[in-house]
């Protein structure tokens, strides 16, 4: 077995024990059965997901057939779109809760449900394209996704496909970007002056200093 392999069976173990925890965590403890916690797991649950699909899809690549590729990156192109998804939409619930308190927390429920909601509409519409167009051709499933292996006649439909894909996948990446960055930036400046006016005495200090760290470490790791 390739160290690659090994490497990604660990992880997929170590997100297997995470999820497991905060599943228990959200089944005992009324603290933890907010919203914004099931966001969490859900994005602990993707990622095991994830990992175990790419496992399956490495490890026994040449005992798949082609409608079985086709069908494992179906999955793990969803996968790895609603990983991104959900983790802005993470984002922007911590902006709401902390600029937005009253409001968001009194649509909490809706506001988490059409959100996920979104995230795997837009997830299944980006995998079902990226996978037409790197597997389907003329109605036919073929295996020219990795460009290796391909007839010359195939080449340039390849080439115009992945142009095609590159696209999207910039688009969709760069608006992930935008709204992580731009949301983060208004709560740090948000808790940045919160912390102002702890320090002054004008309101009192709610541990906006490490708050400030969190996030502004979140910004960093981005």
């Amino acid at each position: 077995m390739e160290p690659y392999h090994i490497v990604l069976i660990i992880i997929s173990c170590l997100l297997a024990l995470i999820t497991i925890y905060l599943i228990a965590l959200y089944i005992k403890s009324e603290s933890f059965k907010t919203y914004s916690c099931f966001n969490i797991m859900l994005i602990s649950i993707v990622l095991f997901l994830d990992c175990v699909i790419l496992i399956i899809s490495e490890v026994c690549d040449e005992k798949i057939n082609t409608i079985g590729k086709f069908i494992l990156l179906l999955i793990n192109t969803f996968l790895d779109k609603m990983i991104l998804s959900v983790l802005s939409l993470q984002v922007i619930i911590v902006y709401s809760g902390i600029i937005h308190t009253d409001f968001y927390f009194s649509h909490e429920k809706s506001f988490v449900k059409i959100g996920d909601s979104v995230c795997a509409i837009v997830s299944i519409v980006l995998a079902v394209i990226y996978s037409l167009l790197l597997t389907i051709k003329e109605g036919k499933i073929i295996d020219f996704k990795d460009g290796k292996n391909i007839p010359e006649e195939d080449k340039k439909i390849f080439d115009v496909r992945n142009l095609a894909k590159k696209i999207l996948e910039t688009i969709f990446c760069g608006i992930n970007l935008f709204v992580n960055v731009f949301f983060l930036v208004i709560v740090i400046m948000h808790i940045s002056k919160k912390r102002k006016e702890a320090r002054v005495g004008l309101i009192q200090d709610l541990g906006y200093g490490n708050q400030l760290l969190r996030f502004s470490l979140n910004s960093l790791l981005m």
